[in-house]
């Protein structure tokens, strides 16, 4: 009996009423912008399926809700072709438009599974460039083998007409679009982005450590990146693993780079990598400008 009631409470949470829908309205869900933004769909509001993931975004500076490991995979790639000020994940469409263009197309708006309720439509990931005006980037995620499902196909039509009324592109993009060896590679350098988040030292400090690590850098090329990180944790009198996070975080500001299109190895000699002076200029105008 407990686990029955269990399962009905479960159940109950995904369950679809236009009150339901009405009330995410008025919470605000699908609105704003930036580190306002709501998601229409937050990942404790769907039956998961595969791996879903919330994860603090540098780029909005909030957390997002993202459905799937795919999905989580091309938001990383979206962060790391640069060039947006905005991403928005979940982006609920008009039902008044999905439904108007559903029956041009002659196409059955999509329902809530047991419902006769229309789904609120959403678009995965809206991406935001800056300017004069903003131009705005509508990306359908989907895993390679849904495209061959005929009533997939129709729910993209709606959307994609939805997007072109609005004079915004549209794309589908599935996992075989992705560099995957660079979406790892940038994965694994994410962890170290947000210096504040460790506990040895603050921003200044490490901006200070990082510069010697740079200023010996050019006379350890034949030495292996692992051992560079283990003479440097003695020498500067740090914690086992702080000279890798110090790097990490480098890497992810694009102060040193490497050839993302192979699988990173501690093994790397330090020669492999490369100090890009632009990007050192960079980061440090933007911390001064911040201060």
């Amino acid at each position: 009996m407990n686990g029955a009631r269990r399962g009905g409470m479960g159940r109950s949470r995904y369950k679809w009423t236009e009150t339901k829908i009405q009330k995410w309205v008025k919470q605000g869900r699908g609105q704003g912008a930036g580190a306002n933004y709501l998601p229409w769909l937050r990942v404790s509001d769907v039956p998961s399926k595969g791996f879903s993931h919330r994860i603090w975004g540098e780029l909005t500076h909030r957390i997002h809700h993202l459905l799937s490991y795919l999905e989580y995979l091309i938001y990383l790639w979206c962060l790391l072709l640069g060039g947006l000020c905005d991403i928005r994940e979940a982006y609920p469409l008009n039902r008044e438009d999905t439904r108007r263009i559903a029956k041009k197309l002659g196409i059955a708006h999509p329902r809530y599974p047991g419902t006769r309720i229309d789904i609120v439509m959403t678009t995965d990931l809206l991406l935001t460039r800056p300017g004069d005006p903003a131009v705005y980037i509508a990306l359908a995620v989907k895993p390679a083998a849904q495209l061959d499902d005929p009533r997939v196909m129709e729910k993209l039509a709606i959307e994609r007409a939805c997007w072109l009324e609005r004079g915004v592109a549209f794309f589908v993009v599935t996992e075989k679009e992705l560099p995957q060896v660079v979406l790892h590679n940038f994965e694994r350098i994410r962890f170290a982005l947000n210096l504040t988040m460790h506990p040895n030292f603050t921003v200044a400090q490490a901006r200070e450590l990082q510069s010697e690590l740079l200023r010996f850098l050019p006379h350890r090329r034949d030495v292996t990146y692992e051992d560079f990180c283990t003479e440097f944790d003695g020498r500067l009198h740090l914690e086992t693993g702080d000279t890798h996070y110090l790097m990490t975080n480098l890497m992810g500001h694009g102060v040193l780079t490497f050839d993302m299109r192979r699988a990173w190895d501690v093994q790397y000699r330090m020669g492999e990598l490369q100090i890009c002076q632009e990007a050192l200029d960079k980061l440090s105008q933007d911390e001064r400008y911040a201060e």
